[in-house]
């Protein structure tokens, strides 16, 4: 059973294009943390469409921390200053419950790799769900065109066709 700690860059990506059902059908378990949620819900007034995030978050099983455990707060103390505290709670929880980071943030996936944390980013997950046919290769590609205008997604790399 896969686990799946989601940070804000990626739900925005998956939320605003409507396409989060992609990482429903991939993952047993999803999590996310407090900090993410009160992040996106700051973006509310300059960002009207991420409600949609929040709907989907209320709409499915998506387990929310709010509480770190004491070993998690502990780290989270210890990391890295460039992070912001969201990223932060993001990568203690993976840490800790033993989960896979859902990031597109280069300087998080640095420091996830530091605590052997397993990343994984969007375009990864495009590509999975393509190669498991749960979407075509050219609906992957499509989508990832939506998010680069919708949720302002910087492309640092494309999705490699499924063999």
């Amino acid at each position: 059973m896969e686990r799946v700690v989601i940070d804000t860059c990626a739900f925005s990506n998956f939320g605003l294009t409507g396409t989060f059902w992609i990482v429903e059908a991939l993952y047993d378990s999803l999590l996310t943390t407090q900090m993410v949620i009160e992040e996106i819900e700051k973006g509310f007034s300059a960002h009207p469409p991420l409600k949609i995030v929040i709907k989907k978050v209320q709409s499915t099983s998506i387990k929310i921390i709010s509480d770190l455990t004491e070993e998690e707060f502990e780290l989270f103390g210890k990391l890295s200053r460039a992070l912001s505290d969201t990223d932060k709670s993001c990568l203690v929880v993976a840490r800790f419950r033993k989960c896979t980071l859902l990031t597109d943030d280069w300087k998080l996936i640095k420091e996830a790799s530091k605590h052997k944390v397993q990343t994984i980013g969007t375009v990864e997950v495009l590509e999975i769900a393509a190669k498991k046919n749960i979407v075509s290769y050219n609906k992957a590609k499509i989508i990832l065109d939506e998010m680069e205008i919708k949720a302002n997604f910087k492309l640092t790399t494309t999705i490699k066709k499924p063999k």
